[in-house]
């Protein structure tokens, strides 16, 4: 489970590269606190989640990666999202950092296309 990225195993062909938070009570959706509860906003980001990962395994022509924040926290997507997808840990301090080396793996010749969504995209097909 370790959130080595040098480690790790990237088969070649396309990505669609989903970037999500654990969904943990009171570490998501926060901003939503009042008028949900702490634990009602971390639900609500594992459905989002859980329905984004649903709909973009049915493409036939990209694996699907989530790549997973905080880093120690794959066993909880790993319980949560039970497709055939693969897991990629976050690097970095900030939003930016992250998607950054995200991308840098995904675009380094180990993979030739990947697309960057976020887990309530609304452009998620």
């Amino acid at each position: 489970m370790g959130n080595n990225t040098e480690n790790r195993q990237y088969p070649q062909g396309d990505a669609l590269v989903i970037f999500a938070k654990a969904p943990v009570v009171g570490q998501v959706k926060t901003r939503l606190c009042p008028p949900l509860s702490v634990t009602e906003a971390a639900e609500l980001a594992r459905c989002f989640l859980f329905d984004t990962v649903a709909r973009t395994v049915t493409l036939s022509a990209a694996r699907v990666y989530v790549a997973f924040s905080p880093p120690e926290s794959e066993h909880i997507f790993r319980a949560l999202l039970p497709f055939p997808i693969e897991y990629v840990p976050q690097q970095g301090d900030s939003l930016g950092e992250r998607e950054v080396n995200i991308l840098s793996i995904f675009s380094s010749g180990r993979i030739p296309a990947s697309f960057l969504s976020g887990a309530i995209s609304r452009r998620c097909p």
